[in-house]
C-alpha cells in the first residue's frame, strides 16, 4: 500500500446537472485506500497528514505539482504510512455588525 498524494485542478471536476458517475480523481490499485481530499484556494492552503510514526507532513500545491486528475498521483512516504488526516483548527466567524 503506497501513500501517494495528487494535486490536480478544480476545474477538471465538471459540475453534474443530473444523475451521473461523477469523474475519477485518483486510481487506486486494489489494496488501496483514501484517507481524504482537500479542496484548496490558494498555494497556503494545506492538507495535513500524520504518519504512524508520528510526524506530520502538508500537501499543498507549493510542494507538488499540479498534473491532471485521473493519474496515481506521487508517493510522499517511502517507510511507514499515513494514519490519519490533521483536521485544521477551527476558526469562528465575526460578528454581525450590530448584533
Amino acid at each position: 500500500e503506497a501513500c501517494r498524494a495528487m494535486v490536480c485542478s478544480a476545474s477538471e471536476v465538471n459540475y453534474l446537472s443530473g444523475p451521473g458517475k461523477g469523474v475519477t480523481l485518483i486510481k487506486l490499485a486494489k489494496n488501496d485506500r483514501l484517507l481524504g481530499f482537500k479542496t484548496s484556494v490558494g498555494d497556503r492552503d494545506l492538507l495535513t497528514v500524520e504518519t504512524n510514526r508520528g510526524a506530520k507532513k502538508t500537501i499543498s500545491t507549493v510542494k507538488y505539482r499540479v498534473t491532471a486528475r485521473g493519474g496515481r498521483g506521487v508517493e510522499i512516504q517511502k517507510n511507514g504510512k499515513i494514519a490519519k488526516i490533521v483536521a485544521p483548527p477551527l476558526e469562528a466567524p465575526q460578528p454581525l455588525n450590530g448584533e
